[in-house]
């Protein structure tokens, strides 16, 4: 396997210098730049001045009803194009009088099964098959696959463990990151071949069920295993009769779950602890912190896309609905009970913008990016003079996005500690049960909620629309009245007091705003205050030193 792994590298490094374009793919690009354009007249409608408004809420889930739409016409012509690849290249084998052994299905993995594909998106993929001693016949037809996506020339070298040496970094990055197959590093090998490392995902249907049954029964919840994949796997290509073999497979894992693993109080277990790894792993939140230096990049994939779609995979393999696309999931929940209507909306507004931004970027930057910026006054000036690109992401977006968000996840890592307290008594009840104990029927408790909003603009750096929001929520001017009235404010809305790490964030936020839009004496006001809370002797002297500039 190793030579075939190091002949396959050069014969794909040699492809890469023969990169064609291919008509059905530039189509494709465009359509999916023309769906996702379209969405900007509804974006524009979004009222940062009103987030919690039931009319802003409408417009924000329908804006990501259009987005799971336009996500999914993205992801059924990315199937599209990847079948007419394999197409291409049993064609070219069976013009070499190559022909088919047996029948075959061929099934998508991962994103692109999930409706989640974007024209960036790398194939997952595997081939179900007849008979396991036809495997040579689909190793050839796998390799021209790979030949053939690498010509599109948007597979970095990184993709099949190609190592650059005594050359710049930038060297390993010629192309654009686009449409690739999963690739050949220790991390990836989700493709018929494998690796080289181990699995190949060239298998019968019988076993195709006995990997699914070993990685369900595996020890591990810390990292995601190949029976997430394949359960909501999805067929993308086959022979005449070959669907009947994915037919086969999803019936016997719905079997298997339903009889064994919806049963089994440790596979119960193990897939609830894997949700509240995941909880915990993913936890980019845009709060404000008096000492941050707003205006850093956000990693558009890992803070805002994953936590919103892997917690909706993570549900839908604990209850086991073995649906494909997220919102689907978050509708089987209300309709489980387990959430309310609202919050069902809260949660599809939440996904909605993040496929959209996740999106978005990539279209913009015409390569998987990895960080996007916020249109803050900071973020403009620290890459005014860098020549890479960034894709701005909307201030109406984000703040919209940012002010559900964070109820939201305060909501479920308090469920999360719940829960924790219940997984002993989840051996006498199931999945379902237990999470309508621990989950909250209404995610987002309280609209009213203006200092979480007023946080998000802050990390936005929108001062003005902060004060309006203070200013209605407390009653109070900060710019004019002492922290005094402001403080009585806090404490009836949010019963907070002088020991609480909430009241202390929201009087920063309050000094932050009054810094940047240039109130001296108010400044100095709520600085002083602060100092009571300090115990951190250098934030002191940070403060009194504020206060001292501002007396000059």
């Amino acid at each position: 396997m190793e030579e075939y792994i190091a002949e396959l590298e050069l014969l794909l490094t040699k492809h890469l210098e023969e990169a064609e374009t291919t008509g059905n793919w530039v189509d494709y690009v465009k359509n999916t730049i023309i769906n996702f354009d379209s969405l900007n007249s509804d974006v524009e409608l979004l009222d940062i001045d009103n987030v919690f408004s039931d009319a802003n809420l409408e417009i924000s889930n329908q804006l990501s009803n259009d987005v799971f739409a336009s996500s999914e016409e993205c992801s059924k012509e990315f199937v599209e194009f990847s079948s007419s690849i394999i197409r291409s290249s049993r064609e070219l084998l069976k013009g070499y009088q190559v022909k088919r052994p047996c029948n075959f299905a061929v099934v998508a993995l991962g994103s692109v099964a999930r409706g989640e594909a974007t024209p960036y998106s790398d194939l997952e993929y595997a081939f179900l098959i007849e008979n396991e001693n036809e495997k040579d016949y689909f190793t050839q037809l796998a390799v021209d696959t790979y030949f053939r996506i690498t010509n599109l020339n948007e597979s970095p070298l990184k993709t099949f463990n190609i190592k650059v040496e005594n050359s710049p970094d930038c060297l390993s990055e010629i192309c654009p990151v686009g449409y690739r197959i999963d690739g050949l590093t220790p991390n990836a090998g989700n493709i018929p071949t494998g690796n080289g490392l181990g699995r190949s995902l060239t298998f019968t249907v019988e076993q195709a069920v006995k990997l699914y049954k070993e990685e369900v029964m595996s020890p591990s919840e810390e990292l995601a295993s190949l029976s997430d994949l394949l359960m909501t796997s999805q067929l993308i290509y086959c022979s005449d009769d070959g669907a009947q073999l994915h037919d086969r497979f999803m019936e016997e894992i719905a079997t298997y779950e339903g009889i064994t693993a919806q049963n089994d109080p440790e596979i119960k277990l193990k897939r609830l602890k894997r949700l509240y790894l995941d909880l915990q792993k993913y936890d980019f939140l845009p709060e404000f912190e008096f000492t941050t230096s707003v205006g850093e990049d956000v990693k558009v994939k890992e803070d805002i896309f994953r936590y919103i779609t892997l917690l909706a995979t993570n549900l839908n393999i604990a209850l086991c609905f073995q649906l494909n696309f997220p919102w689907k999931v978050y509708e089987a929940l209300y309709q489980s009970r387990i959430i309310s209507k609202e919050s069902l909306r809260c949660l599809h507004i939440i996904l909605g913008l993040s496929i959209y931004m996740r999106t978005m970027t990539y279209i913009m930057m015409g390569t998987q990016k990895a960080e996007v910026l916020l249109s803050t006054p900071t973020a403009e000036m620290k890459n005014k003079n860098k020549s890479h690109k960034h894709f701005y992401v909307p201030k109406s977006i984000f703040v919209t996005f940012g002010s559900i968000l964070i109820p939201i996840k305060q909501s479920l890592i308090l469920s999360m500690k719940k829960g924790n307290r219940l997984l002993s008594t989840l051996k006498d009840m199931g999945t379902k049960e237990y999470l309508k104990l621990v989950i909250p029927s209404d995610l987002v408790t309280d609209k009213q909620d203006y200092m979480t909003i007023c946080e998000v603009l802050c990390y936005v750096e929108d001062v003005n629309t902060a004060f309006k929001y203070i200013s209605a929520g407390s009653g109070v001017d900060i710019r004019s009245v002492g922290y005094e009235e402001f403080v009585k404010c806090i404490r009836s809305k949010y019963n907070t007091n002088k020991s609480d790490y909430l009241e202390k964030k929201y009087l920063e936020m309050c000094c932050y705003l009054l810094i940047t839009s240039g109130h001296a004496s108010s400044t100095i006001d709520y600085l002083s205050w602060l100092i009571s809370y300090e115990t951190n002797w250098f934030t002191v002297l940070q403060h009194k030193r504020l206060i001292a500039d501002y007396k000059v």
